[in-house]
């Protein structure tokens, strides 16, 4: 049976004990708010999450580390690579 990103992204969180969660690409927010850690920061440049601005610019802003990272916006292979490194 397939598991929903959801599940997935929360059963990663309590086995790691995450504090904390960072999504990249949040849309409608259905991962981002299904999400239960006590800091989370989304980032969108359209919609969702908290901080309306693309990947690119949140790292160049931010030095914040995180527990968990979901990479999900922009899908192209340079991106998601720049977003991931």
């Amino acid at each position: 049976m397939p598991h929903d990103r959801r599940d997935v992204i929360q059963r990663i969180v309590r086995s790691v004990r995450a504090h904390s969660y960072l999504e990249i690409g949040c849309d409608e927010d259905r991962v981002f708010a299904a999400v239960d850690v006590p800091t989370k920061v989304g980032v969108d440049p359209v919609r969702g999450g908290t901080h309306r601005m693309t990947s690119d610019q949140f790292f160049a802003t931010s030095n914040a580390g995180f527990d968990v990272v979901f990479v999900d916006g922009d899908h192209r292979y340079a991106q998601v690579w720049r977003d991931v490194a």
